[in-house]
């Protein structure tokens, strides 16, 4: 695929185009060669279904280690939304995130653990990713945000970073903070 490439989604797949030609992809792990690429935002306005959106037969997926930065900038928008197949994902190399709500994975029911770097002080939220298995936290964690794991049934941390002096408390709905 060339360097000037439109991604996108269609149809429930993700795909990307170079040209006139369309890529449908299972797995992108070819990703990991976009390494121009620095940052993943979300922010095309409210409800937009994210970057990875929709992508319900994406199964894995390797970003480029330049990726260091994620940032969601309008509320009830997401990176990963309805990735439903998808499994696992690093974001080991990421050490910023920031945004307006922070979800990064929504309805992503397959996602069974996502690795953070341990600098990262606040981590995504993930809603309705009810096989997410995580059972400790970022030793950099500063803070937990309301609605990091809402509908998470299978979280299992016990214990939080010593660094973590904010739990902030959704009070209405099914939420886990």
């Amino acid at each position: 695929i060339a360097n000037n490439v439109r991604i996108g989604i269609i149809e429930s797949t993700y795909n990307a185009k170079s040209g006139n030609e369309w890529y449908d992809f299972k797995s992108f792990i070819e990703f990991k060669y976009f390494t121009s690429v620095t940052s993943l935002t979300s922010g095309m306005g409210t409800d937009y279904r994210g970057e990875f959106g929709n992508c319900s037969l994406l199964e894995e997926i390797e970003l480029p280690t330049t990726i260091t930065s994620i940032s969601i900038t309008y509320p009830n928008t997401s990176i990963f939304d309805g990735c439903s197949s998808l499994k696992s994902i690093d974001l080991s190399n990421v050490i910023n995130i920031n945004g307006y709500s922070d979800i990064g994975f929504k309805n992503c029911s397959s996602l069974e653990s996502v690795l953070y770097n341990d600098a990262v002080q606040n981590v995504l939220a993930h809603t309705n990713c009810s096989n997410l298995r995580m059972s400790s936290l970022p030793s950099g964690l500063t803070i937990i945000k309301g609605n990091t794991f809402r509908n998470c049934s299978k979280i299992t941390i016990t214990e939080l970073p010593a660094t973590c002096n904010t739990i902030q408390i959704t009070v209405s709905g099914n939420y886990g903070a």
